[in-house]
C-alpha cells in the first residue's frame, strides 16, 4: 500500500479513484492543500460494495504510525459494513421513488 502525507488534496481526490492523482508527487499534493498541522498518520480505506466505491473512510491521528496492521483490518471491516447500510439506503430511496412514481 502506497503512503504518503496526509492532505486534504489526497483524501478529496482520491474520492473517485481511490489512488493518488497520476503526475502527482505527494509532496505537491501536501504543498497545495495540507490538512490540519496535528496530523501525523492518515488511513484511507475504500468504502466499497461489489467493486462499486461509494466513498471512503479518511482517519486521521496526531500519532505518528496511528494504524498499525491489526486496527487497520478492523477500519477496513467498518468501511465493508458502511458499504451495506449505504447500498440499503439507496434501495430504499430507488424503491421509494418508484412507488412515488406508480
Amino acid at each position: 500500500m502506497a503512503q504518503w502525507a496526509p492532505s486534504v488534496v489526497t483524501a478529496s481526490e482520491s474520492v473517485s479513484t481511490f489512488r493518488r492523482p497520476r503526475g502527482r508527487s505527494a509532496a505537491e499534493l501536501v504543498e497545495e492543500q495540507a490538512g490540519h498541522p496535528d496530523v501525523r498518520s492518515e488511513y484511507l480505506t475504500p468504502i466499497r460494495f461489489r467493486g462499486r466505491i461509494l466513498g471512503v473512510l479518511n482517519l486521521e491521528s496526531p500519532h505518528q504510525d496511528a494504524f498499525d496492521e491489526e486496527s487497520r483490518g478492523v477500519f477496513d471491516a467498518i468501511a465493508a459494513q458502511v458499504a451495506g447500510a449505504v447500498l440499503g439506503i439507496l434501495l430504499l430511496r430507488i424503491v421509494a421513488e418508484r412507488r412515488a412514481s406508480a
